[in-house]
């Protein structure tokens, strides 16, 4: 094993943005939520906080199941019959699972009707579509279809030539987490999310039902930032921090090897911390329902300092924002966090990993 003297490795490069406002300006959260589609995981941290209101712990967890298909061709999603019933009506989520954004194909299909794939460069000639290069390597590219465009219909030759290359070209196949919102208009045989998953299952594919998952914890003794006295970075390591459950009350932190970390010297007082953590497969609809869950219960505290909820993206997604190409290089983040006051003043981050590769000195 090599000694860790000897490598110089420094701490992975992200765009990373930080926005200040007021109740006022809140639309601009929303549009963060509204454009980030794929969501992993999602925490919220309450400070001074003893009993977890019920609306917040069953804001993720209730009406938002998913569904997990295997071995789906994605040639289905061109099917025109299911572009009619579950794309162009209501707005439809999947993104490939067990893909690795730097190593496989990947694919998605997302809400404004693109089905976008990220493909190894080999299966990109195979496959014989118009694509472009990846911003971020030579060997990979990506290839978007507009599902929605009225052209795009069978007898047409775009759409032909499509469907041709991806069952005779080149049949790709994966694992897809799926979901489905249904329009406002109530259409018959399609008013229920699962509709999808019936579809596909009566084709013969394996759909399996996924239930998000909630994981709560408290933490005892915890010295709040100041809002006003730290550093915008600093207060989001904090949260960052606390999350995970780190220990920063130890008073020898600096001779530990595993970390390091010792909260501010600048103190608001002690304070127990409630902590949710979720995981599943989150539509923006189902985080904007937290959201106004969220800014309710904290507009109603009037003696809380602030709280905050933290978003998380899949890392190997092809998309980040709206359809902005995803790069995994060190650690496929794309992620936003929202730090609110009673008063409704906010600090909003958000976390994009940046295009750079990593560079390595050897000393």
């Amino acid at each position: 094993m090599l000694s860790p003297e000897i490598w110089n490795f420094k701490p992975p490069k992200h765009n990373h943005v930080v926005l200040k406002g007021s109740g006022e300006t809140c639309a601009k959260f929303k549009k963060i939520i509204d454009g980030h589609y794929f969501n992993h995981s999602v925490t919220v941290i309450l400070p001074d906080t003893v009993l977890v209101p019920e609306e917040l712990n069953t804001a993720l967890t209730k009406d938002s199941e998913y569904y997990k298909v295997d071995q789906l061709p994605i040639r289905r999603f061109l099917d025109k019959q299911f572009i009619n019933f579950f794309v162009k009506s209501g707005q439809l989520f999947a993104l490939s699972v067990g893909t690795q954004l730097d190593t496989d194909d990947c694919a998605a299909v997302t809400p404004c009707g693109h089905l976008v794939l990220n493909l190894r460069k080999d299966t990109y000639n195979t496959l014989g579509l118009q694509g472009t290069q990846s911003k971020f390597s030579t060997e990979r590219y990506v290839v978007k279809i507009d599902l929605k465009n009225p052209s795009f219909t069978p007898g047409k030759k775009n759409y032909e030539w499509v469907i041709k290359c991806l069952s005779q070209h080149c049949d790709l196949q994966m694992d897809f987490l799926v979901s489905w919102e249904p329009p406002n208009a109530t259409k018959e045989g399609l008013v229920c999310p699962s509709s999808v998953a019936a579809y596909l299952s009566k084709l013969g594919y394996n759909v399996s039902v996924c239930s998000p998952q909630l994981c709560s914890s408290r933490r005892y003794g915890v010295e709040l930032p100041d809002w006003n006295t730290l550093e915008h970075d600093e207060l989001l390591e904090w949260l960052g921090a606390v999350a995970v459950g780190v220990d920063m009350s130890r008073e020898d932190a600096e001779g530990q090897y595993l970390s390091s970390y010792r909260g501010t010297n600048e103190a608001a007082g002690e304070s127990q911390v409630a902590v949710l953590n979720f995981s599943g497969f989150f539509t923006p609809t189902r985080i904007q329902r937290l959201h106004s869950v969220f800014s309710e219960y904290v507009k109603k505290r009037k003696d809380l300092p602030y709280a905050a909820m933290h978003v998380q993206g899949f890392s190997d997604t092809p998309v980040s924002w709206l359809l902005q190409e995803h790069v995994y290089r060190t650690d496929g983040h794309n992620q936003y966090s929202l730090v609110l006051r009673s008063d409704l003043s906010y600090l909003l981050f958000t976390t994009v990993t940046s295009p750079k590769k990593i560079k390595m000195k050897i000393s």
